[in-house]
């Protein structure tokens, strides 16, 4: 999967609140007509596809939807099949919301026939300029999510979708920012589930994968790797727990030691969070999502942090064998570490 952040294509949307408000007037010079009422479900309906995209255009703006969020905001919007720039950008719909105090929050993305382009998602832009990135997510599966702290304040979102041909069709969708308790959705377990036992003497055993630098993701060519089998089939309010130890292991990786989890979703699951804890504050760990026997991987978390937890929520999916690699990055202190990957599963019903 191409990462949108990457390309010089930075992109934004938002979600309006859900109580009895209503959203601001449009600007005087709209590209389409004001809907008589908005769809049921929507606190702020697009108005100005032709120009809210401030990216790819660079005359655009963010529509204004006037929102503040309280405990839900949901904007609905469409991906135009006919806005296609000849190389990779379909369409790009940027919007704006504010909050009036700081809040933990879920941002969603959904709709029909998402997952068809080669990357669709939405990026989460702050700041006084609204062009510092806090949060992004892509679609993986039905739908795309992701959990962001934010402080009171107005924000950018961009809903966006790459794809190297014109859609023959265009995609409705919508963007709805929740509120979250990640603390209680997914918090630290203390007790039981699955120890590391196949790492080997070398701590090489459960590597699978090898990060090295300047090179793409690899599977490792031993045919003694193999992933721990956790047989976790994780399902929706359930949460799992993984421990194991980064050794201090002198190899030409990214990562000084990495160990490898199998587990699998459920038929239901389209959501996981992966909360990575560890002890002290000189060890640097992160985490690595794959679908089993692939090298591609689906989620990155990675940070300079060297105190957990690291915590990400993001979409997967359903009935799917997935990897999980935790990884200690090399030159980090404090090896060897104990660490406590928390997996937690939930389905999202739109």
């Amino acid at each position: 999967m191409r990462a949108l952040h990457a390309l010089p294509l930075l992109l934004l949307a938002a979600c309006g609140d859900d109580g009895a408000q209503q959203p601001v007037d449009a600007p005087l010079t709209l590209d389409a007509a004001i809907d008589a009422g908005l769809p049921i479900g929507c606190d702020y309906a697009e108005r100005r596809d032709l120009t809210n995209d401030d990216v790819s255009s660079g005359s655009g703006s963010p529509e204004p939807t006037g929102l503040m969020f309280t405990t839900k905001t949901v904007i609905c919007g469409t991906l135009e099949a006919t806005h296609f720039d000849g190389d990779i950008t379909v369409d790009i719909d940027a919007f704006t919301f504010s909050l009036a105090a700081d809040a933990d929050v879920l941002v969603r993305l959904h709709g029909t026939g998402l997952a068809t382009p080669e990357l669709v998602g939405v990026d989460v832009y702050g700041g006084a300029s609204l062009n510092q990135l806090v949060g992004s997510n892509s679609v993986i599966g039905s739908h795309a999510v992701t959990a962001i702290r934010l402080t009171a304040g107005t924000y950018k979102l961009s809903a966006f979708a790459l794809h190297s041909a014109a859609l023959a069709s265009a995609m409705p969708y919508r963007l709805e920012v929740v509120a979250d308790a990640p603390a209680t959705r997914c918090p630290e377990l203390t007790t039981g589930g699955y120890a590391e036992m196949a790492d080997g003497a070398a701590s090489t055993g459960n590597d699978m994968i090898r990060l090295v630098s300047g090179t793409p993701p690899a599977q490792t060519a031993s045919p003694g790797d193999s992933p721990e089998p956790t047989a976790f089939s994780i399902a929706g309010g359930t949460n799992h727990r993984i421990t194991g130890s980064a050794a201090d292991v002198a190899v030409a990786d990214v990562y000084e030691d990495v160990d490898t989890y199998a587990f699998a979703t459920s038929a239901t699951t389209n959501e996981l969070g992966v909360r990575l804890t560890w002890p002290g504050a000189t060890t640097n760990l992160d985490y690595l999502l794959f679908e089993a026997s692939s090298a591609e991987p689906v989620i990155r978390q990675i940070t300079t942090a060297t105190q957990g937890p690291e915590l990400r929520t993001f979409a997967v999916k359903t009935g799917t064998s997935y990897w999980l690699l935790v990884g200690a990055k090399a030159g980090t202190g404090g090896l060897p570490a104990a660490y406590t990957a928390t997996l937690c599963g939930a389905t999202f019903t739109p």
